[in-house]
């Protein structure tokens, strides 16, 4: 089913055109209703700027369909169908992963690593800020544990955009792109995300990872913004940026598995 066949069968054809969310709506119901992606946990997005269809196995282990809009089940199924088994060895890697980030406790002597280096927590009454780095430590304001999770991802989104920010002008010079923003923040189910308009973000969590680890992160996103895909192109600009990115990807993959997304005991 197409947009367009959409539009005749919800009788809107000549009257109220269907937003695009009811258009993606519509076209999931009815993916769904075949079956193809049975036992997976999906969503189903549309990009004016893809040409095919594209499968993404999010960290959490739930599948992204992006398609070009206008795209019919005609187009989906096929692909789809061609690549349920790779879809399954992959989310199955994805949740086994998914169990081995830590649940942390908000109490002294826990461990919130910064760059690579460990760093134990320090509970403190009467602290001025709700958290500072001293010495070493992470020294939190005595609060609710939630409070003091909360409290701490800020901690990091601040330090993180700071540390950042002298980085990103150097290697956008290498990509040969220059990027609208670069942000610190939560963009959910992935280490990155580059956005058409310019903008690329990083998340928090990913600052507990050595800085070569971070490097690759930020310059596999700047690529993104000249080369949206993960296709030939992509990857060699990438190689000619950071030579040997292969072996910092697959590090990530490795450490990234024990990286704190804030979660915390009793939660």
């Amino acid at each position: 089913m197409t947009s367009e066949e959409i539009l005749k069968s919800d009788g809107c054809h000549g009257l109220e055109r269907p937003t695009a969310r009811e258009i993606v709506d519509t076209l999931a119901a009815t993916l769904s209703d075949t079956g193809v992606l049975d036992g997976f946990t999906w969503r189903l997005r549309t990009s004016a700027r893809r040409r095919t269809v594209g499968v993404t196995i999010e960290r959490d282990a739930t599948v992204t369909v992006t398609v070009p809009a206008g795209s019919g089940l005609g187009q989906l199924v096929p692909v789809l169908r061609a690549k349920r088994p790779w879809m399954i060895r992959r989310t199955a890697e994805r949740a086994q992963r998914l169990g081995e980030h830590p649940v942390k406790q908000i109490v002294t002597g826990e461990n919130f690593p910064y760059l690579g280096r460990s760093q134990r927590l320090l509970v403190r009454d009467g602290q001025a800020i709700p958290v500072r780095r001293r010495g070493g430590r992470l020294c939190l304001r005595a609060m609710p544990a939630w409070d003091g999770a909360r409290a701490i991802i800020d901690w990091y989104t601040r330090t993180a955009t700071a540390w950042l920010d002298p980085r990103i002008s150097p290697w956008a010079g290498r990509v040969g792109i220059s990027p609208a923003q670069v942000r610190v923040s939560d963009p959910g189910r992935r280490w990155g995300t580059a956005k058409p308009d310019g903008e690329v973000t990083l998340h928090w969590a990913l600052f507990q990872l050595r800085p070569v680890l971070v490097d690759y992160v930020l310059v596999h996103e700047l690529v993104h913004l000249a080369e949206p895909r993960h296709g030939p192109q992509f990857w060699d600009r990438l190689d000619r940026t950071l030579p040997g990115y292969e072996e910092r990807r697959d590090r990530l993959a490795e450490d990234g598995r024990y990286v704190w997304l804030g979660d915390i005991q009793g939660q």
